[in-house]
């Protein structure tokens, strides 16, 4: 289970590390806060803000942007563009 800590800023990562729009295997979360903790889980395939942006619109997204952007931006999988070098 991983431990996050709410007063982290997201730009720095939660609990070290970043929660993709899609979720790519199952995760399981413990979130303390000053008012408790929170449990959270997720599935393969669920989605991290389903009100936010639907599984519809991130795959709009990521036809737009296209695989590299989207995999970067959203689900925080940074790989080397293909081709030569």
């Amino acid at each position: 289970m991983k431990m996050i800590s709410p007063a982290i800023s997201s730009s720095k990562g939660l609990g070290g590390g970043f929660i993709p729009a899609i979720a790519e295997q199952g995760e399981e979360y413990l979130i303390n806060t000053s008012a408790g903790a929170y449990h959270f889980t997720r599935s393969v395939g669920d989605i991290l803000h389903p009100e936010r942006e639907s599984r519809e619109t991130l795959a709009s997204i990521r036809q737009t942007m296209g695989e590299y952007h989207f995999m970067s931006q959203y689900q925080q999988t940074l790989c080397p563009r293909k081709g030569s070098s």
